[in-house]
């Protein structure tokens, strides 16, 4: 049939070609499962919708994501005869972090969410790992450590699953957990095996080396920071080459270290991330506006800094030169509309009164 040739030719082009970026594929595979939809063909729109669902990884572009999940789950609650829950169902924690992040998703909404994944974890034969996992990351951010830390103990003793970030992705959260708790010994000991190179993922240990720089760097450790951010800054690198978008907090925080130690090396992390800062999702953008503004706070309020913000941006100039005084006012205009967005939403002080100066 006509249409899937037309679908395989774009699938086709998605796997081969090489020099597409995240964004080629996904408008490539937007078209198939358009043609897929237009020919009532449910088995290729599924299909599709898969391998789409797997290529956002790489985007800000967090309504994508959930979009392409909510499809699926309907086509699976529709056609059960036809497809698997277990396809998609790896992908719910992704789902949990977007509705947590978007802070107009109520945290009645949210609980909703978590409690649906719960039960269709039960009803496949899945422990709870993945489930206290994401719940633990959200605790900490919110600073309820006694709360997070009854997850981690469940975690523990529950142990991971398929359902389960890799290896190394849930040893980073563990980290973040200590970080958040204050214990930066403990976190840097539970990092030994990324350190050794016995553990890695798509992102991690770059971001979780990153981070334990910034975080030594305060603790005036400097020479310990020194090192993990040599080692994090070659893998952001590589991330950067791939031209994946998503890694948009761990531009932040390495601005801002970059920032606090060699401010001339800053203004490049600062150049490419900017423009992806429009499509992340609200946490993303709060975390990022408090990196930079943590990082900006020790340069002179006079100092031009040249950067080609995009045209039409709020930082944009004809001259491509800003004053670091108005980088810092911007920034912490966006870190303070979405604080008080997210203390509202969470009946909290917590995200307000990590902003500088506030």
């Amino acid at each position: 049939m006509k249409h899937t040739l037309d679908i395989q030719k774009r699938l086709y082009q998605v796997t081969k070609d090489e020099s597409l970026s995240p964004r080629d594929k996904i408008k490539l595979l937007q078209e198939a499962a358009y043609i897929a939809d237009e020919n009532d063909d449910i088995e290729w729109s599924y299909e599709i919708r898969l391998r789409l669902l797997r290529q956002t990884r790489y985007v800000n572009n967090r309504d994508l994501t959930f979009q392409v999940f909510t499809w699926l789950l309907n086509a699976y609650e529709t056609h059960k005869d036809l497809f698997n829950e277990k396809d998609f169902l790896y992908k719910y924690t992704s789902i949990l972090h977007i509705v947590f992040n978007n802070v107009k998703i109520s945290r009645k909404q949210r609980e909703a969410v978590y409690e649906d994944y719960k039960k269709r974890l039960e009803r496949n034969g899945y422990n709870l790992f993945s489930y206290y996992h994401c719940l633990m990351d959200q605790l900490g951010f919110l600073g309820k450590i006694e709360e997070a830390r009854e997850c981690l103990d469940m975690c523990r003793k529950i142990g991971n699953d398929p359902m389960g970030n890799c290896d190394a992705c849930y040893l980073d959260c563990e980290i973040d957990y200590f970080l958040a708790a204050g214990d930066f010994d403990e976190a840097l000991t539970l990092a030994q095996p990324l350190i050794d190179g016995e553990l890695s993922c798509a992102h991690v240990p770059m971001v979780t080396f990153i981070q334990l720089a910034v975080h030594a760097y305060e603790l005036d450790k400097k020479e310990v920071a020194a090192d993990l951010f040599e080692k994090g800054i070659v893998l952001l690198e590589e991330c950067l080459n791939k031209k994946d978008e998503t890694i948009i907090s761990a531009m932040g925080q390495a601005t801002r270290y970059l920032l606090l130690t060699a401010p001339e090396k800053a203004w490049r992390y600062l150049e490419i991330s900017y423009p992806w800062y429009p499509d992340s999702s609200d946490f993303h953008q709060y975390r990022y506006s408090l990196n930079l503004l943590k990082g900006l706070k020790t340069l002179p309020p006079a100092q031009e800094v040249a950067i080609p913000f995009p045209t039409g941006s709020p930082l944009y100039t004809e001259e491509n030169c800003i004053p670091v005084e108005k980088l810092r006012g911007y920034f912490l205009r966006e870190a303070t509309r979405l604080a008080e967005a997210f203390d509202t939403r969470e009946d909290t002080t917590i995200f307000t009164a990590q902003i500088p100066g506030v």
